[in-house]
């Protein structure tokens, strides 16, 4: 059997495919190197976030200011009420607003 890389951003179910149109494009959440011989599907780290077809671990972009993005983000989630993310690249929300103040 011949294998056949997908390449970067797609994937296969066995990783390994030995045709190019078992090749899928990677899953949002997920970022896919699918290089030969150690192919990745990866979650997409957290601070980033991935929409689909991601062919790094950068995946589509970083989250902003104001933002933040677990693990397997598919999309920027808008900081939570009463917390704050004042910087970009958070997994999580950074704090909660001081007394007597509120965060937009």
């Amino acid at each position: 059997m011949t294998v056949v890389s997908c390449g970067a951003g797609k994937y296969s179910e066995s990783m390994l495919s030995s045709s190019i149109s078992d090749c899928k494009s990677c899953p949002p959440g997920f970022y896919c190197t699918n290089d030969i011989p150690i192919p990745k599907l990866e979650e997409c780290p957290a601070g980033r976030y991935c929409t689909g077809g991601s062919a790094t671990a950068l995946g589509t972009g970083q989250c902003s200011t104001g933002f933040y993005c677990p693990l397997g983000s598919t999309a920027m989630i808008a900081c939570d009420l009463g917390k704050y993310c004042p910087t970009a690249g958070l997994s999580a929300p950074f704090g909660f607003c001081d007394a007597g103040y509120y965060c937009l």
